[in-house]
C-alpha cells in the first residue's frame, strides 16, 4: 500500500526537507513518499510521482525562497505536482521551510490553503498531532469531523463550527457512559480551539489569544498568550511577544520569555530553541545543556537524539555524547533500544552505543512490549530483540504493542493481533487507535466507538481519570 502522506519539495531544500520528513515519521508514525533521486523524464514522473500523489491522501507542499524563483510554472516540478494534487482533491497543506512569502502566483492559487510554519516547533508538533487524526482517527469522507489544534492554519476554518460540528464534540462526551440525548459538555461553545487534557487543564483559543480551562470548562488561566502547548510536570510552553517561557498550573511565570521555541517537558528537561539552534532547559530554568544542536528530540530512557551537522546521535543528561552523532536519521530510546538508520537502511542501537540489531530495513519503529514493527518492502510486521521476525511481514502497516494488542492494517482496513500473530479483532475497521485502559477507539464508516480487547463493540470507557488519559491522546475539539 501507498504512502499517505506525499512530499513535494525543491531538490536544492533537500537537507531541511528531510529533517521535516523525519519529525514527521517520527511523531506521526506514518512514512512519507518522498522523491529522493529527482525526477529524469516525463514517463517517470507519470508512472512515479502521479501514482504516488493518487495513493497518498495528503499533500504536504515544502515552501522555500526557491519557489520565488520559478519563471515557468508550467514547467516546474513542483508547480505541476500540487496542481495534480488540487485536481484530485488531496488535502494540501503548505509547509514553509524558511520564513518566505508566498510568491503571487501561488498566493493566486493556494493561498487559502492551510499553512505551518515549520521553524515553529508548537505549530509542527500540533501538525503532527492533525496528522494523525487525519490519517488514523478521521473517518472517511469529504467532511472534516475533528478541527486543527491551537493555531488553525486555513483563515476560513472557524467557519466551520457547525451544529455537526458541536454535535460531534456532545458525542465524543456522551460516549462514555451517559445516553442522555441532552448531555451538555462542560466547556462553553465560545473557544475557537480546544486541545487535549492534560493534568486535568486543557489549552483553548479565542480571538488568537490562548489560555486553559479545567475540566469544569472554569477558565483558570486567562486567554492572553499568542501561543501555548500542553501542560507536563506542571509546566507548560506559553508564547508571548514572539518569546517562549514557562507557565506553571496557576499562572505563575516560572521561566522567563527568552526562547524562539519550546516544547512541553519530558521528565526534567524541555527542549528550546534559540538562534537557530537547540538544547534543554531544566525544571527550574537552568539552561542544562547549551542551544549547540541543529535538532533535538525529548529525553527518553535517560537519552536523548540529537543532530549535529546533519548527523544523529544521543547525548545523557549532563549533555555529554555518549553515542556518537554519526547516523542518517534516528528515534527515541524505548526499553532499551532506539531504531537508527545507515546507509538508507534502519537496525537498532542500544544504550551504550552497541548495534544490537542489524541494518536491513526500510522503515523501524519503537519497541513495545519486547516487540517492535518492522518494514521490510511494502510490508510490516514485528521483531524480537534480538532481530528475529516473530509475525511475518505481510501487513500494510502496523503500529507498536499496546497492552498485548497491536493495531495493523490490511487491504485498506484495521484490526488487532496479539503478540503470537494471531487476529483478536478483525481488520475491518477504516481507522483504528491503540488500546489505553483496556479499550480501544475505531471508526466504522461515519461512526467512532470505543472497543474492548474482545472487540465487543460501544463499551464504555471507565477510567475515573478519562481527561488525563485517554483524552489527552484524542484531541476534542
Amino acid at each position: 500500500m501507498g504512502e499517505k502522506i506525499f512530499i513535494s519539495y525543491k531538490r536544492v531544500d533537500k537537507q531541511r526537507v528531510f529533517e521535516i520528513k523525519r519529525l514527521i515519521e517520527e511523531n506521526t508514525g506514518h512514512k512519507c513518499w518522498i522523491d529522493i533521486d529527482g525526477i529524469e523524464s516525463d514517463a517517470q514522473f507519470v508512472s512515479v510521482i502521479l501514482s504516488a500523489i493518487k495513493k497518498s491522501e495528503l499533500f504536504l507542499f515544502m515552501y522555500s525562497k526557491e519557489h520565488s524563483k520559478i519563471t515557468d510554472y508550467e514547467q516546474d516540478w513542483t508547480a505541476r505536482e500540487i496542481n495534480f494534487a488540487q485536481k484530485k482533491q488531496k488535502r494540501i497543506v503548505f509547509v514553509n521551510i524558511d520564513g518566505a512569502e508566498l510568491s503571487d502566483w501561488f498566493e493566486f492559487y493556494f493561498g487559502l490553503k492551510q499553512q505551518v510554519d515549520s521553524l515553529d516547533s508548537e505549530a509542527m508538533a500540533r501538525l503532527c498531532s492533525d496528522i494523525v487524526k487525519w490519517l488514523s482517527l478521521c473517518p472517511k469522507g469529504p467532511e472534516l469531523k475533528m478541527k486543527p489544534s491551537l493555531n488553525v492554519y486555513d483563515k476560513g476554518i472557524k467557519k466551520q463550527r457547525s451544529s455537526s460540528y458541536c454535535g460531534w464534540l456532545k458525542g465524543m462526551f456522551s460516549k462514555f457512559g451517559d445516553n442522555d440525548e441532552t448531555i451538555k459538555t462542560s466547556i462553553e461553545y465560545k473557544y475557537d480551539t480546544i486541545c487535549p487534557f492534560s493534568e486535568g487543564l486543557a489549552c483553548v483559543g479565542i480571538n488568537g489569544k490562548y489560555g486553559y480551562v479545567d475540566i469544569l470548562g472554569k477558565e483558570k488561566i486567562e486567554c492572553k498568550y499568542d501561543d501555548a502547548g500542553m501542560f507536563s510536570c506542571g509546566r507548560a510552553p506559553v508564547k508571548l511577544n514572539n518569546k517562549w517561557g514557562f507557565i506553571d498550573c496557576y499562572g505563575n511565570i516560572v521561566i522567563e520569555f527568552k526562547y524562539d521555541s519550546a516544547d512541553s517537558y519530558s521528565g526534567f528537561y524541555a527542549v528550546v530553541g534559540l538562534n537557530g539552534y537547540y538544547g534543554y532547559v531544566g525544571y527550574f530554568g537552568e539552561e542544562d545543556i547549551e542551544c549547540k544542536f541543529d535538532s533535538a528530540m525529548p529525553f527518553s530512557d535517560n537519552l536523548a537524539c540529537v543532530e549535529l551537522n546533519g548527523k544523529w546521535g544521543y547525548i545523557n543528561v549532563t549533555g555529554r555524547e555518549v553515542i556518537p552523532c554519526k547516523y542518517d536519521d534516528a528515534k527515541t530510546f524505548s526499553e532499551g533500544l532506539a531504531p537508527v538508520m545507515l546507509n538508507g537502511k534502519w537496525g537498532y542501537v542500544k544504550d551504550n552505543g552497541n548495534e544490537q540489531i542489524k541494518f536491513k530495513y526500510d522503515y523501524a519503529g519503537a519497541f513495545s512490549d519486547n516487540l517492535a514493527p518492522v518494514q521490510i518492502g511494502d510490508k510490516w510486521g514485528f521483531i524480537n530483540r534480538i532481530g528475529r521476525v516473530v509475525i511475518d511481514c505481510k501487513y500494510d502497516y502496523a503500529m507498536p504493542f499496546s497492552e498485548g494488542l497491536a493495531c495493523v492494517e490490511l487491504d485498506g482496513r484495521y484490526g488487532f493481533i496479539d503478540k503470537d500473530g494471531n487476529v483478536v479483532v478483525e481488520t475491518k475497521y477504516d481507522g483504528a487507535d491503540s488500546f489505553s485502559k483496556g479499550v480501544a477507539w475505531v471508526y466504522l464508516g461515519d461512526n467512532g466507538f470505543y472497543i474492548d480487547k474482545s472487540g465487543r463493540e460501544g463499551v464504555e470507557c471507565k477510567d475515573d481519570k478519562l481527561y488525563d488519559n485517554l483524552a489527552r491522546e484524542r484531541v476534542i475539539y
